[in-house]
């Protein structure tokens, strides 16, 4: 967790140090310049955790620039960690703050200073310390779009305190919105490495390739239940591969060519340890052909259940033998 956090410079560590020493001091000497309050919500959102002095003073911010970048994703990300009730009503005011400080500060530039100096420098000085990983994962998730590391800050603030109500309902959230029609949704995100380790196999085709449906027992709900997963790489997606004609593309480079009858092409994929036929005139028929599609699966997720989609390259690949020889004929 070290490397994926990275550790703040000299001069980072000096500024952070430097806000954190000072916040108060400034806060009690200049009560009205938005600054001083600010920085002394920081301090208490990211370093001390008195969540009822920081709700007071980002709210006294609010009031006197309610369209400043930095106080809008600061006091969204205060927000969602503290769950402030109703959460759905609060989430998605939560989402307009944040749409609205990109729309301001659309790089982020004027809030990498907050976020360097309280933000990461809270759970670098906190490593174990819930609150800090979660403020940190909010970062990831809410401004950085970094899931990866969203998710490892999770799952190392349950590891330190698993029922804490605040990192579990945010987690909770979290996961929900990566999938499909979520926040967060991206189709190369799956679940997370733990989760494969403990799943079974559910379904596997040879017209799949790599590519097989898993299932976790364990799962916190149906819809967390199945997922694909690439045997070769280890990567998991919550929907089937975008393009299985690359997935083919791929398959053919790594296999070995055994011999080529007419229009066929034997093949032999090493690494599956499975032998297919090409049409290689395939390209070359007819289009009404072409659109018959041959090879055909359910959809993963369980949705439109009876109805069917291409997953494959139609018939240009096969998996029956198109010489008409048994496998005793060939080992003959």
């Amino acid at each position: 967790m070290g490397k994926a956090l990275g550790s703040p410079t000299l001069g980072e560590m000096i500024k952070a140090i430097k806000f954190q020493n000072e916040a108060e001091e400034k806060y009690v000497e200049y009560p009205d310049k938005l600054s001083s309050v600010v920085n002394y919500a920081l301090l208490q959102h990211t370093h001390t955790f008195d969540f009822d002095l920081g709700k007071k003073l980002y709210k006294i911010a609010l009031k006197m620039s309610p369209e400043n970048p930095v106080l809008l994703r600061a006091y969204a990300l205060f927000a969602l960690a503290s769950c402030e009730p109703p959460r759905q009503q609060s989430w998605d005011k939560c989402q307009d703050m944040l749409r609205n400080a990109q729309s301001r500060d659309s790089n982020g530039d004027k809030f990498q200073v907050c976020e360097d100096s309280f933000f990461h420098f809270g759970v670098i000085q906190n490593p174990s310390n819930r609150l800090a990983l979660l403020n940190y994962a909010l970062v990831q998730q809410c401004i950085k779009a970094n899931y990866e590391l969203a998710d490892r800050l999770y799952r190392m603030a349950i590891r330190y305190a698993p029922n804490d109500k605040l990192v579990t309902k945010n987690y909770a959230d979290f996961l929900e919105n990566q999938l499909p029609g979520g926040l967060y949704f991206k189709e190369d995100i799956g679940p997370n490495g733990t989760v494969e380790s403990r799943s079974k196999v559910f379904e596997e085709k040879a017209e799949w390739g790599e590519w097989v449906i898993m299932i976790d027992k364990e799962a916190r709900g149906a819809k967390f239940e199945k997922f694909w997963f690439n045997v070769l790489t280890s990567k998991c997606r919550w929907v089937p591969p975008s393009s299985w004609k690359a997935v083919w593309k791929n398959r053919v480079a790594r296999s070995e060519e055994v011999r080529c009858l007419g229009n066929f092409k034997e093949w032999y994929d090493r690494r599956l340890d499975l032998v297919y036929w090409q049409d290689v005139e395939w390209n070359a028929k007819p289009k009404s052909v072409l659109d018959d599609p041959v090879v055909r699966a359910e959809r993963a997720d369980g949705e439109g259940k009876g109805e069917e989609e291409d997953i494959a390259m139609t018939g240009e690949f096969v998996f029956i033998n198109p010489f008409g020889e048994s496998d005793d004929e060939e080992e003959g």
